[in-house]
């Protein structure tokens, strides 16, 4: 059950807002946001848009949430590729 408390939405809110304004720090925490369903419901994808777009202005902690995610699905991948082969 998906609890989300009126403090956190608001916040989410007024971060999307500065997001959508072009603030990278806010497009990262937006993003967090999305990937840990604080605020607004869990979605990777919207997470990826925002972590993408604060990357791209330099926000470095959005680089190296991407970097994180890239790294996680290759190994995944490895792993599925080891196992086919076997």
């Amino acid at each position: 059950v998906l609890q989300v408390t009126a403090q956190h939405q608001e916040a989410a809110r007024l971060m999307e807002e500065a997001a959508e304004g072009g603030v990278a720090q806010a497009q990262f925490f937006i993003g967090q946001a999305y990937r840990q369903g604080r605020g607004v419901e869990k979605d990777l994808v919207k997470a990826i848009a925002w972590w993408t777009k604060a990357a791209a202005l330099g926000e470095a902690r959005a680089a190296e949430a991407l970097s994180q995610l890239r790294r996680k699905a290759l190994s995944s991948d490895q792993r599925d590729r080891r196992a086919i082969q076997a």
